[in-house]
């Protein structure tokens, strides 16, 4: 397992942990039909060959791509070689070229292999056969040109990591016939939307973002959304592996009470997010959760969790996480701790905290759970510029829903509070301050 050594710069950390995640991830379980099963069944007629610009592998009854040696910028692969069809990009097997900006993949290949199309520099279009299948583990991994791909119909698998770190992807359109998808597009800076034919019946999008199909399972959240807050739907009940790893612009993210599931490295490496309150029915922090989220400032942990996976908190802040936790803390001291959570080490912690549901109380600026005076000072002095007053959200005293805070809303938050503690309606004056 590689360590994880404190210090070096922002890039080299995130390098770091990215290298780590990989590590783990490369290590999944593999069937015997995710990795050239046929080879077991066809032996091969003799060793790598030569054909043009090309190197390939001859078996009984079909050949596999094996190298490209040319210098040409568009390059169309064969589909028969010496009578023998070819039907596979092998592992690596168009990998590192530094001249290739247009792939021609013929009909006939049905699989693309592990890295097979990958780190190319200049890479900028591939246009795929209606008889592709499946395309494997990080197969089109580390293409920085590569800003659109139309994946075709006919497609049933696309493995994890498929376009790790392609930095300058915007749109992926996925047809109605894939089936299954791994972890998808993570440390694609410039990704904004997913495209899912209408008639898929494994997967849809909302506005871009990746969701089953009866959108209970949030599979992956673009990064380059442009958006500071996103707010789970309650039809959702799981959080995919990555769903929002690598997000490079959202602050918050609200997650309903009704996700009950959330995948390894959902919310690790996202650049800005500062606050994330946890729904009540988890029980698990999954491996790397927020781990290397730089600016976290504050997260909400319900009691029901039990238990908190390897690197779930690691933590690169200069400053500590502030931990508001529903339990006691003897019972906090009761959950399982994976290693390498150095975020919780220095944490400042705030114990037998009632959050209630992720329902806003309105004015409950101070988000203690409950609406009273002290929202109504608290608010006073920030308006005053009081210093060190923190509103843990401010969004609850926007009365007048105009995305600032003033003395309008101040004046909304006393009359409120009039009304709630007296039960009737009242006009409430505003004097100097008070």
């Amino acid at each position: 397992m590689l360590v994880l050594e404190s210090g070096g710069n922002r890039n080299e950390k995130s390098i770091a942990f990215l290298v780590a995640a990989v590590i783990g991830l490369s290590a999944l379980p593999v069937t015997a039909t995710d990795r050239s099963s046929t080879i077991s069944v066809c032996a091969a007629q003799s060793k790598t060959q030569t054909f043009g610009d090309f190197e390939y592998t001859p078996y009984t009854n079909y050949a596999e791509i094996n190298k490209y040696t040319g210098s040409e910028t568009t390059v169309e692969l064969p589909s028969e070689i010496n009578g023998l069809k070819v039907t596979k990009i092998a592992d690596f097997g168009l990998c590192n070229n530094k001249t290739l900006e247009k792939l021609i993949i013929p009909e006939g290949i049905t699989e693309i292999g592990q890295y097979a199309i990958s780190q190319n520099d200049n890479l900028k279009e591939i246009q795929f056969p209606s008889t592709l299948q499946t395309i494997g583990f990080t197969a089109i991994s580390y293409n920085k040109s590569l800003t659109e791909v139309h994946l075709p119909e006919g497609l049933k698998k696309i493995d994890s990591g498929v376009f790790f770190t392609c930095y300058s992807l915007t749109d992926i359109y996925i047809p109605s016939s894939v089936e299954s998808i791994g972890y998808l597009a993570t440390y694609c800076y410039d990704l904004k939307n997913f495209h899912v034919d209408e008639n898929n019946h494994s997967y849809c999008d909302i506005d871009g973002i990746l969701y089953s199909k009866d959108q209970t399972i949030l599979v992956r959240y673009p990064e380059h959304r442009s958006a500071a807050t996103y707010i789970i739907p309650e039809t959702v009940t799981e959080l995919a592996d990555s769903a929002f790893e690598s997000d490079k612009d959202l602050e918050k993210i609200e997650i309903p009470d009704t996700v009950t599931t959330i995948g390894e490295r959902c919310f690790s490496m996202c650049a800005n997010l500062k606050s994330i309150k946890l729904p009540h029915e988890i029980t698990e922090i999954s491996d790397y959760c927020l781990g290397a989220s730089d600016k976290l400032e504050e997260v909400y942990i319900p009691k029901s969790v039990t238990s908190i996976g390897f690197t779930a908190f690691y933590n690169y802040s200069d400053f500590p996480l502030k931990i508001y936790y529903e339990g006691t803390q003897d019972e906090w001291n009761h959950i399982t701790i994976g290693k390498n959570n150095t975020g919780l080490e220095d944490a400042e912690w705030i114990y037998s905290y009632s959050f209630g549901t992720n329902e806003t109380i309105k004015g409950d600026i101070n988000a203690n759970g409950s609406f009273d005076v002290a929202d109504i000072v608290l608010l006073q002095k920030w308006l005053l510029s009081v210093s060190n007053v923190e509103l843990l959200d401010w969004e609850a005293a926007d009365f007048y829903e105009y995305g600032i805070l003033n003395i309008f809303d101040l004046c909304m938050m006393k009359r409120k509070f009039i009304r709630d503690a007296t039960n009737f309606e009242v006009s409430v004056l505003l004097v100097d301050g008070n």
